[in-house]
C-alpha cells in the first residue's frame, strides 16, 4: 500500500466515523456534538482498531494511549469513550461491546470487542475494503 493510500484510508475511516455518528442523529432526531466531535474518541477508535482482539482490554487501551499519543487519558473519560463507542444500552455509536475476562473478576480487565460495524471500520482504517466515497475523496484532494 503506497504512502497515498495509506492517507486515503486514514480519510475514508475519519468519513465513515463521522457517516455513523450522522446515522445516528438522524434515527434520534438530535445532533449528538453541536460542538464538534472529541478528538479522543478517534483516537481511541483508531487505537482499538490497530489492536488484536486478545490486546482490547481496558488496561492495555489505557497504557497504549499514552504510548501512541504520548499524552495519557484519564480513566474515567476513557471509560465514557467507550460507553459512547459500545452497543451497550447506554452506549450511542454500537461500535464496540464489552467482554468479560472469564479468569479475572477484576473491571480493569474486562475488554472490548468491535462489533460488525465496529469491524468494517477497522476495515477501512487498514484499508481492506473500500468506500463508496472512496474516489471522491481521492478527486476532491486533488490526487
Amino acid at each position: 500500500m503506497s504512502s497515498l493510500d495509506k492517507i486515503l484510508s486514514n480519510l475514508n475511516f475519519d468519513r465513515a466515523f463521522e457517516e455513523k455518528i450522522k446515522a445516528i442523529e438522524v434515527a434520534r432526531g438530535e445532533a449528538l456534538h453541536t460542538n464538534g466531535m472529541p478528538h479522543h474518541y478517534y483516537l481511541v477508535m483508531k487505537l482499538i482498531c490497530c489492536l488484536k482482539d486478545e490486546d482490547m482490554t481496558i488496561e492495555n487501551i489505557y497504557a497504549k494511549y499514552r504510548e501512541i499519543y504520548g499524552r495519557g487519558i484519564n480513566s474515567s473519560a476513557l471509560s465514557r469513550t467507550l460507553l459512547y463507542l459500545s452497543d451497550d444500552k447506554r452506549g450511542t455509536l454500537g461500535l464496540l461491546e464489552y467482554s468479560d475476562n472469564p479468569h479475572v473478576k477484576d473491571s480493569r480487565f474486562k475488554g472490548v470487542l468491535l462489533t460488525k460495524t465496529g469491524r468494517t471500520l477497522q476495515k477501512i482504517l487498514n484499508g481492506s475494503t473500500a468506500t463508496t466515497y472512496q474516489s471522491k475523496i481521492k478527486t476532491q484532494i486533488n490526487v
